[in-house]
């Protein structure tokens, strides 16, 4: 397998590195062979707008016929209204994912 991690930066509170960590940890635990292609996170996907920290790459597309990565752009910044408000349609303030 052949993994691509892109998109974390040097926030202020570390959640992208601790991500990071815990990524690389969990797919260097599997039983198959997992190669590390692309890492295009924490320090290595960050820049400075003057004293803040920023990412360079949000996150990629990918060419399914070349294989060729490239920089995606997101116009929206967010989920969907409906997706936003589901917390005050179910009378929970609170978004509980199952397994």
């Amino acid at each position: 397998l052949e993994l691509h991690l892109v998109g974390g930066f040097l926030d202020s509170r570390g959640y992208s590195e601790d991500l990071a960590v815990r990524l690389i940890y969990s797919f260097n635990k599997q039983p198959v062979s997992v190669h590390l292609v692309t890492a295009c996170i924490t320090e290595l996907n960050n820049s400075l707008r003057g004293i803040i920290n920023w990412p360079v790459v949000y996150g990629i597309g990918v060419n399914v016929k070349s294989g060729e990565i490239f920089p995606a752009t997101f116009p929206d910044k967010g989920p969907d209204m409906p997706v936003r408000l589901t917390r005050y349609f179910t009378s929970s303030y609170e978004v509980r994912y199952s397994t």
